[in-house]
């Protein structure tokens, strides 16, 4: 089992565990998840499934929660625009977030990004993720790991809880 594998097995142990403790307390309404594995080391990339969009020329817009660990932990959403008959997507929003909650500081990092389209190699991160919001509300089998939490606050931080025990562990070897 590789180590991305294993790790989505804990982070949807996590899931489970997060989501029944939510539910013990009080009824909420929980939203579904895609989770990824990110580009860098210790990160996790979360898409909500309710908040992808389909626009009127077939493209798919959805956030990308970009949830890393390294010497801070650190949030950054991107809002994106995915081409679904061609390989290429382009930033519409970015947001830095200072921690993982939404009263956290913000830092609009839209302007830093190109508001042309960039291409997507085959079989990159990237690549995943948009096969994965283009193809939503189908779940490719075997592609997609879909996890339950109240909200993408929860899940986010459910991520970098699951993210910086790992580091720590890995760490202690």
């Amino acid at each position: 089992m590789s180590l991305f594998r294993k790790a989505l097995v804990g982070f949807v142990g996590l899931a489970l565990l997060a989501a029944g403790s939510a539910g013990s307390f009080k009824p909420v309404q929980a939203a579904d998840f895609y989770v990824f594995s990110g580009s860098k080391p210790y990160q996790m990339v979360v898409v909500e499934l309710g908040d992808i969009q389909a626009l009127a020329n077939g493209n798919k817009t959805a956030a990308l929660w970009y949830v890393t660990i390294g010497m801070l932990a650190d949030l950054d959403v991107s809002k994106v625009e995915m081409d679904c008959t061609s390989p290429r997507f382009r930033v519409i929003a970015e947001t830095n977030y200072a921690g993982f909650r939404p009263t956290a500081q913000q830092i609009d990092k839209t302007s830093q990004n190109s508001k042309e389209w960039s291409p997507i190699g085959k079989g990159n991160l990237f690549d995943t993720y948009r096969t994965a919001v283009c193809a939503w509300p189908n779940i490719i089998d075997g592609q997609n790991t879909v996890v339950e939490f109240p909200d993408i606050w929860t899940a986010t931080n459910a991520a970098a809880d699951f993210l910086w025990d790992s580091k720590m562990k890995e760490q202690e070897k």
